[in-house]
């Protein structure tokens, strides 16, 4: 008997002709096992890229301070900004304003009705990663001098602009005209949930001066991004923050809230890693039953081949030669459900990416899990019946009826 591969695998491709359905049954419980698998493994991947994206880009000392304007209280002005850089001192690597809204936007070639506008300083560019494409961002001039200049988002720039020249031209912002002096570079980093900071949507976003919009030295701001130097500065200097903003008129104080980012991203991942937990009990479940039905259809094959076992046997094939064939066979029909299962996962990994807030990556690492786990159950499940096949006796195979 040959028992080279591309032989074993012919004679393996044989029982999807004889028993078809129940091989692709069999098959289709491999699949959904491992595209589940494929997609924990990129639910995993996802998260964890997304965390190092976030302590690389904004640091695990980083906190927001964002005004509640529906909860009273005083507004929280550049006065209260002042306060926080003293109070801070040596411990602060870095501070940015930061006032959104939406307007209306005219370039030279198109006009949208709701574009997100940051007023902001030059810090804000430093301690949040906006790398650019062409140009320059904000300066300490435009600020002091309210300069009518702005920087664009790379999405935003192509549609005010589809020529491709960016820099250097005007646009209007709710009818004042600004110079475009910047436009970022695209894919800038994604941080979905964490609401106005701008790292959602920035190659939608355009960023102005603090004060170009009719913001005064000490006008309202929306929220303040603090970074520190340590991460284990945090509570002392939230409980500093927390003082100067409670010190008001009237002890009013400002409404806000402080926001690590880094714990925010956490709470969301512990929240992925239970679906994640969820996801991979399901998928061996499903393994499992799949498995099973390898093992089925292999012992119906046993039964129903056993006069040509015992001829094998007869004209010269060894137990070895038995037991290795109908591995091969559970082997075909685990790894066809592997591969359909790997593709399967990616596909579900990339809907799950565009249609939620969660962050998913599908990596090579993942796709050889899937094969792995799948030529794994088909050894496992394939090994007894091919046991059987082997210890079947010559004589009693080719004597039964």
């Amino acid at each position: 008997m040959n028992l080279r591969p591309p032989a074993l695998l012919v004679a393996a491709l044989q029982l999807w002709r004889k028993r078809r359905l129940q091989a692709l049954l069999s098959t289709l419980g491999i699949a959904a096992g491992v595209a589940g698998l494929v997609l924990a493994a990129a639910l995993g991947e996802g998260a964890r890229r997304e965390m190092e994206a976030a302590l690389g880009g904004l640091g695990a000392g980083t906190l927001v301070v964002r005004h509640r304007s529906d909860a009273g209280g005083e507004p929280l002005t550049t006065v209260h900004q002042r306060r926080i850089v003293r109070l801070l001192g040596r411990e602060l690597e870095g501070l940015a304003p930061l006032t959104a809204s939406t307007l209306p936007v005219r370039g030279a070639d198109a006009r949208l009705d709701a574009v997100r506008v940051l007023a902001t300083d030059r810090h804000y560019a430093r301690l949040v990663p906006l790398p650019l494409r062409a140009g320059r961002f904000l300066a300490d001039r435009d600020v002091a001098a309210g300069e009518r200049v702005c920087v664009l988002g790379w999405e935003l720039g192509r549609r005010l602009f589809p020529r491709g020249q960016v820099v250097g031209e005007p646009l209007s912002i709710a009818g004042e005209w600004f110079r475009v002096v910047g436009w970022l570079q695209p894919g800038t980093l994604r941080l979905p949930g964490l609401g106005t900071l701008g790292l959602g949507g920035v190659d939608q976003s355009l960023y102005v001066p603090l004060g170009a919009l009719g913001y005064p030295g000490d006008g309202e701001l929306d929220e303040l991004l603090v970074r520190l130097h340590r991460g284990e500065a945090l509570q002392p200097a939230m409980a500093a923050v927390r003082r100067v903003l409670a010190a008001g008129p009237g002890g009013k104080g400002v409404a806000a809230e402080l926001i690590v980012p880094v714990e925010v991203l956490r709470q969301k991942h512990r929240l992925q890693r239970l679906f994640r937990s969820a996801l991979l009990g399901v998928a061996g479940l499903m393994l499992a039953v799949g498995g099973i039905g390898i093992m089925n259809v292999m012992m119906v094959s046993v039964s129903a081949r056993r006069a040509e076992i015992g001829l094998r046997r007869a004209v010269g094939a060894t137990r070895r030669h038995i037991l290795v064939q109908f591995l091969t066979e559970s082997l075909v029909i685990a790894v066809a459900g592997g591969l359909a299962g790997i593709a399967l996962g990616w596909g579900l990994a990339l809907a799950v990416d565009l249609a939620s807030p969660w962050t998913l990556a599908f990596s090579p690492g993942a796709a050889l899990l899937g094969f792995a786990v799948s030529a794994l159950a088909g050894v496992l499940f394939g090994t007894y019946p091919a046991l059987r096949a082997a210890a079947l006796s010559p004589v009693a195979a080719l004597n039964d009826p």
